[in-house]
């Protein structure tokens, strides 16, 4: 039996032999192909990288304003602002290694590039300061936290945080 190199035609209404696969779900972010394991909204969903750049955006805004853009780390070494225009979400305990207090306003200040830096550098003076700034109970509580806390709800801290900047900052009505 010889072979044809033009394709058999097939019935109209044969069925696929194979079914047709849904497209795939990505993250909500442009460019990422990562799959989706943040869900905000249903139609809102991120990987945690790009889930974890939002909540760290909100929240950063979030401390920001409340200290009213200003550096508040002046009376950490008592030296002037580096680039008081320049303020950056700094801290009290580390957000990289104790997650569990990473989006916990408490834990965080607004402060320059230079106080940042010198915050950062000497942690033992960081203590005091932030003992000082807080209250005894308040900074023991956030340190006990950071040690029992393993992980936090991304999707519940960028829902948190939308809707405490939607209060704080209402429509335009006309």
């Amino acid at each position: 039996m010889k072979r044809t190199p033009l394709k058999r035609k097939t019935p109209l209404k044969a069925k696929r032999s194979t079914p047709r696969r849904k497209p795939p779900v990505t993250c909500a972010i442009l460019r990422c192909s990562k799959r989706p394991t943040v869900t905000i909204t249903s139609d809102e969903r991120y990987c945690n990288s790009h889930a974890t750049k939002i909540a760290d955006k909100l929240v950063g805004d979030f401390v920001k304003a409340r200290d009213g853009y200003r550096c508040q780390l002046t009376s950490f070494n008592h030296k002037p602002c580096y680039q008081p225009e320049a303020v950056y979400w700094c801290h009290v305990i580390p957000k990289g290694r104790y997650y569990g207090t990473r989006w916990e306003p408490d834990n965080a200040v607004t402060g320059c590039a230079g106080h940042h830096k010198a915050f950062d550098t000497a942690p033992l003076e960081k203590d005091d300061w932030a003992e000082a700034w807080l209250g005894t109970a308040r900074f023991e509580e956030l340190q006990q936290i950071a040690k029992i806390v393993k992980g936090v709800d991304v999707a519940e801290v960028i829902r948190r945080y939308r809707l405490t900047s939607v209060l704080d900052h209402p429509p335009d009505r006309e």
